[in-house]
C-alpha cells in the first residue's frame, strides 16, 4: 500500500465526502503536485473507512413486481414449463415480459418448477429396440 503523509490522508477525509473519486484525484494531484490515480485514492479512502456519501444509482430501473405477480409465479410455476408460464403470466397482467426475465424471477425468490431433465423409473427408450441397434454390422 501507497504511504500518505498525515496531511494528505486529512486531506482526502475531509475533501472526499461529496465528491467523485475523479475530482478528488484532480484536487489531490493539484495541491500535492503528485500523480495519483483516481482508483487508488478511492480504495485508500475505502481502505479508511471514508464514505462519500454520494447516492449509488443501478444502472438500470429496479424491477419491482406485486405481491400479487409474485403469489401467481409461485402457484402457476411448479409442473410448468418457463414459456408456459411467460403466456400465462402476459395474458393474465396484459405485460410483455421475456421467458429469461421470468424464470430469473422465479429463481431469485427460491421459486422452483419441480421438473427434472432425469429418466423416471420404467422409463423405457424410444429409438432404440433391444436387438435392433444401428450402426453396427456383424
Amino acid at each position: 500500500m501507497r504511504k500518505y503523509t498525515d496531511e494528505q490522508v486529512e486531506f482526502i477525509r475531509e475533501m472526499y465526502p461529496g465528491r467523485s473519486g475523479a475530482l478528488l484525484a484532480a484536487l489531490f494531484n493539484e495541491r500535492f503536485g503528485t500523480d495519483v490515480p483516481a482508483k487508488t485514492l478511492i480504495s485508500y479512502a475505502y481502505y479508511c473507512e471514508v464514505k462519500n456519501g454520494r447516492i449509488q444509482y443501478r444502472k438500470g430501473p429496479a424491477r419491482k413486481y406485486t405481491d400479487e405477480q409474485l403469489e401467481f409465479i409461485h402457484k402457476m410455476y411448479p409442473g410448468r414449463s418457463g414459456v408456459e408460464l411467460t403466456v400465462l403470466f402476459n395474458e393474465r397482467f396484459g405485460t410483455d415480459f421475456t421467458v429469461r426475465r421470468l424464470t430469473s424471477v422465479a429463481y431469485n425468490h427460491g421459486i422452483k418448477n419441480g421438473r427434472t431433465t432425469r429418466f423416471s423409473k420404467g422409463y423405457e427408450p424410444t429409438q432404440f429396440k433391444p436387438g435392433r441397434l444401428r450402426g453396427i454390422r456383424g
